[in-house]
């Protein structure tokens, strides 16, 4: 095919590999939904265009229209980046808009050809995560994390594990899920070991602080679990020891 017969989707592919965004940026203009998209995305981090979150909001609200270009992996992908570019404000709004956006692309069902789309799930799991960070919608944001847990998408159960220990204040499920993640090593290792470090921080603060007389089976059973974590993955020896110690004077 001639340089100037290309069809929109070969010329949205040699753009995509183009350094520069001014390509990209003229098919944006044109109409195409997935330029309109990655325009955003590079306003959004200086790919390509020089840097400017207004500009990216500017596309991402144009390539997040549902009612313009029907729901689809593209239109799942649009509202996925929309979501993240309204992050970048740090505003209450922003952050309301955020979750619509979010909301909106997890709710789209695929086409019957597909059974998996990543920014599908990653727009549940951080919903889920923006619902857990402002405690509210809880429930729901338990079943998003089901649901993607249940596909082995790795950022749920990262994000349902947290929600164990931080929400139902349950350190064993939290446990589980970390360690499962790790075996599957189907997600970045050290994501898991700093979040169980501060985990195993804020939960050892909490259990120092009991009395003996507080402490329940739920304590030990805790302690146990964390245990028998940190020792399958070489954690520090004090850290082993102190664990290992508050079983003993528990159990005691």
């Amino acid at each position: 095919m001639g340089l100037f017969n290309k069809t929109p989707e070969e010329k949205f592919e040699k753009a995509s590999m183009a350094s520069s965004g001014r390509k990209m940026l003229k098919l944006a203009e044109g109409g195409m939904q997935k330029a309109m998209t990655s325009v955003a995305y590079k306003y959004s981090h200086g790919f390509g265009l020089k840097k400017d979150l207004k500009k990216a909001k500017y596309w991402a609200d144009k390539a997040a229209d549902v009612k313009a270009f029907g729901e689809s992996i593209d239109t799942i992908e649009a509202y996925f980046t929309k979501g993240n570019i309204c992050l970048e404000f740090k505003t209450a709004e922003s952050n309301k808009e955020a979750k619509e956006s979010f909301k909106t692309a997890y709710s789209i069902a695929l086409p019957e050809d597909k059974d998996y789309s990543y920014y599908k799930s990653m727009s549940g799991a951080t919903l889920a995560r923006l619902y857990m960070a402002d405690n509210e919608n809880l429930q729901e944001a338990k079943e998003i994390l089901l649901e993607y847990k249940r596909s082995y998408f790795p950022e749920a159960q990262f994000q349902l594990a947290r929600y164990s220990y931080y929400i139902e204040n349950n350190l064993v499920p939290a446990v589980k899920y970390f360690q499962e993640l790790l075996d599957r090593k189907n997600m970045e290792g050290e994501d898991v070991i700093f979040e169980m470090e501060d985990i195993t921080t804020d939960y050892l603060k909490k259990v120092n602080a009991l009395k003996d007389n507080e402490v329940s089976l739920k304590t030990i059973d805790e302690l146990e679990a964390l245990l028998e974590f940190l020792t399958e993955n070489q954690w520090e020896e004090y850290i082993l020891e102190e664990v290992a110690n508050l079983i003993k004077r528990f159990k005691g």
